[in-house]
């Protein structure tokens, strides 16, 4: 049972992830490792890395949460997402099934 699900890996997503693990939250993070902007040469809009290499954030990012244990990235897609106010479940594109507390963040991308 995670506290969130959280679905997108970019800077929203990750941040999202960071920010509850810091909080000691059980996080499950699930990102396809297909960014959006993966022909894009520079991050723009994202505060203190416009220009950026969308690349170079992402593997920093990750490094940065890998330090948390509260905080699992699987890299899928999440194919289904149901539930309550109390209680939801996501499907992977693998088949597995996980649970979260609380509504899961939905990063589109």
């Amino acid at each position: 049972m995670y506290d969130a699900v959280i679905i997108g890996g970019g800077p929203a997503g990750s941040n999202a992830a960071q920010l509850l693990g810091r909080a000691r939250r059980r996080v499950l993070l699930c990102d396809t490792g297909k960014p959006r902007n993966a022909s894009s040469h520079a991050m723009r809009g994202f505060l203190s890395r416009d220009g950026f290499d969308p690349a170079e954030f992402r593997r920093i990012g990750r490094s940065e949460l890998e330090k948390y244990e509260a905080i699992e990235i699987r890299n899928n897609a999440v194919t289904q997402a149901s539930g309550s106010i109390e209680h939801f479940r996501v499907t992977l594109d693998g088949g597995e099934s996980f649970e979260a507390r609380q509504p899961f963040v939905s990063v589109w991308k």
